[in-house]
C-alpha cells in the first residue's frame, strides 16, 4: 500500500488525456473529470476510467481493470473464481456468475448477472458475449465485496442499456452522525462556480473528508434550491460513508 504511485498527471500529460478522450469537453468539464481520475487514483491511459458524454453531460464510467485495481488496493482482496455460465435447453448464454473474496470474509461476494438485462445486441456483445456478461457479474461481485471503495462506479458494459449516464448513489443510514460542512450562504470564491453535475461527480469520487470539504465550497457556490439540497444530502451521506474508513 505504501508504494502506490498516485496519478498526478502534469500538464503535458493532461493535454493529451483530453485530446485523446475528451476533445469535446470545456475547461470546467475536463477539469472535474480529471479531479475524480485523480481523487479515485485511476489512469485514463491505463484504461482504469473512461470520459464519456451521455444525454449531452460528461461523466465517467470505470473500467473492469479499474475495478480490480481499487479492490487490490484495500489489502483485503483475496482472489476469485473464474466466471460460471449458464445456458437455456436451446444453448443460449443465460447468465453468469462470479464469486470475488476478502481476507477478512468467511464467504465470497457473488455477483449475478443476465445476459438479457445487459446486453445491447451489438459489438462485442455479439461477438463475445461471455466476455462481456462474465465482467458485468465481476464489477457486481467487487461492488459488493468493497462497498466503500466501488459504491456507485460502473462500466460500460453494465451501461449500455442505460439511457442515463452512470451516476454514484450512496445507500447509508440517514441518522447524522456529522455536521454539515455546507453552508447556508455562498462562500466567496474567485473561481468559476461548477454546475451541480459536476460537483455530484465530485462528491462520488471523494475519497476522505479533506476532499469533501473541498468539494464543500464549490457546492457552496450554487444558489439555494432543489439541485443544492439533493446535492448536501448527497454529500452528507458521502461524509458518512468515508468517515468511517
Amino acid at each position: 500500500m505504501s508504494d502506490l504511485v498516485k496519478f498526478n498527471p502534469s500538464a503535458e500529460e493532461q493535454k493529451l488525456i483530453r485530446n485523446s478522450f475528451a476533445r469535446e469537453a470545456t475547461d470546467a468539464e475536463f477539469s472535474v473529470l480529471m479531479k475524480v481520475a485523480i481523487l479515485r487514483n485511476l489512469n485514463p491511459l491505463l484504461k482504469q476510467i473512461y470520459f464519456v458524454k451521455m444525454k449531452g453531460v460528461w461523466t465517467f464510467q470505470v473500467s473492469i481493470d479499474g475495478l480490480r485495481a481499487l479492490a487490490q488496493r484495500t489489502g483485503q482482496y483475496g482472489g476469485q473464481d473464474e466466471p460460471v455460465f449458464a445456458y437455456d435447453d436451446k444453448g443460449q448464454l443465460l447468465s453468469c456468475k462470479v464469486a470475488v473474496y476478502r481476507k477478512d470474509w468467511l464467504k465470497p461476494a457473488v455477483g449475478v448477472a443476465f445476459f438479457k438485462e445487459f446486453s445491447s445486441g451489438q459489438n462485442l456483445w455479439v461477438s463475445k458475449p461471455h466476455v462481456m456478461i462474465s465482467k458485468v457479474a465481476e464489477a457486481i461481485a467487487l461492488r459488493k465485496a468493497f462497498p466503500e471503495d466501488l459504491s456507485g462506479l460502473y462500466g460500460e458494459e453494465e451501461m449500455e442499456q442505460s439511457a442515463a449516464p452512470a451516476r454514484a448513489t450512496v445507500i447509508v443510514d440517514d441518522t447524522p452522525t456529522a455536521e454539515p460542512h455546507l453552508k447556508s450562504e455562498p462562500g466567496d470564491w474567485d473561481e468559476e462556480s461548477l454546475s451541480a453535475e459536476h460537483i455530484e461527480l465530485l462528491i462520488s469520487g471523494a475519497q476522505n473528508t479533506e476532499d469533501l470539504l473541498k468539494v464543500a465550497q464549490e457546492a457552496n457556490k450554487l444558489p439555494k434550491g432543489q439541485k443544492r439540497d439533493a446535492l448536501k444530502a448527497q454529500w452528507n451521506k458521502r461524509w458518512l460513508e468515508v468517515a468511517k474508513k
